[in-house]
């Protein structure tokens, strides 16, 4: 039989309302990386509409631009995190990984009992 592994969510609330979580962190990374709202929200399953109102929520909700936007033209359009933004995506990337090796010792010392017993 395989072993179970532990999943979670974790998301952080101002005031009874999501600021951040991980998949809108995924959200962010992926804008920044593609430099686009648009491809950001393809790469992570959600119409544009989604994502922009997504970004709004938690730029309204932090009191803090998370993105820079360009309006089309000659370059183009695009959209790249700030460094707000930026300090936002790497802190929930790290808390994440914290919270997942942390999840897993527990996981292991409940569920999985030592060799012998």
């Amino acid at each position: 039989m395989t072993a179970l592994e532990p999943n979670f969510n974790v998301w952080f609330e101002r005031d009874g309302e999501v600021v951040m979580s991980r998949w809108r962190m995924r959200l962010l990374a992926a804008i920044d990386e593609h430099g686009s709202i648009t491809e950001g929200a393809r790469v992570t399953g959600v119409p544009y509409r989604v994502a922009w109102q997504k970004v709004h929520e938690m730029e309204e909700r932090l009191g803090e631009r998370l993105l820079e936007t360009q309006t089309g033209g000659p370059e183009g359009g695009g959209a790249h995190l700030t460094q707000a933004g930026r300090d936002h995506v790497e802190r929930m990337r790290i808390f994440c990984e914290r919270a997942d090796q942390a999840i897993r010792l527990i996981y292991l010392d409940t569920f999985e009992p030592p060799p012998g017993a």
